[in-house]
C-alpha cells in the first residue's frame, strides 16, 4: 500500500494495491504539479487503474487537466483508467468539455 501526500498541498494518492487508489482532497491550480508527480510513482502496471474519487471534495479545471495527464499516462503505459464515484462538480466539468468518451465513470 501507497500512501503520498503533503499537508501543504490538501492533494492525498492513496494506493490501495491491485491497481486500485483512491484521490482525496482539493484538486486544482494551487496543487496540480504535486498531484502530477504523484502519479508517476504510482500507475504504469499494464491493467486497469481504478481511481476512487468518492473523497475528493472539491475540483477546478486545472484539476481536470490533472486527471487528463493520469489518463494520458496510463495510456501510455497500457493501462485504462476507471473513474469510480466522481462528484458531482467533476461530473459537470467532464461533460461542459466534452469529455464524456475519455473520462467517463465507472
Amino acid at each position: 500500500m501507497v500512501n503520498e501526500s503533503a499537508p501543504e498541498t490538501d492533494i492525498n494518492l492513496e494506493g490501495l494495491g491491485g491497481g486500485r487508489y483512491r484521490l482525496s482532497g482539493r484538486l486544482g491550480f494551487s496543487n496540480a504539479s504535486h498531484a502530477l508527480t504523484l502519479v508517476n510513482r504510482l500507475v504504469g502496471n499494464g491493467a486497469k487503474v481504478h481511481m476512487d474519487l468518492s473523497e475528493l471534495r472539491q475540483i477546478d479545471s486545472a484539476g481536470l487537466a490533472v486527471l487528463l495527464e493520469y489518463w494520458r499516462h496510463c495510456q501510455q503505459a497500457g493501462d485504462r483508467l476507471v473513474l469510480e464515484s466522481p462528484p458531482a462538480q467533476l461530473q459537470r466539468l467532464i461533460r461542459i468539455s466534452d469529455l464524456e468518451a475519455i473520462l467517463g465513470a465507472a
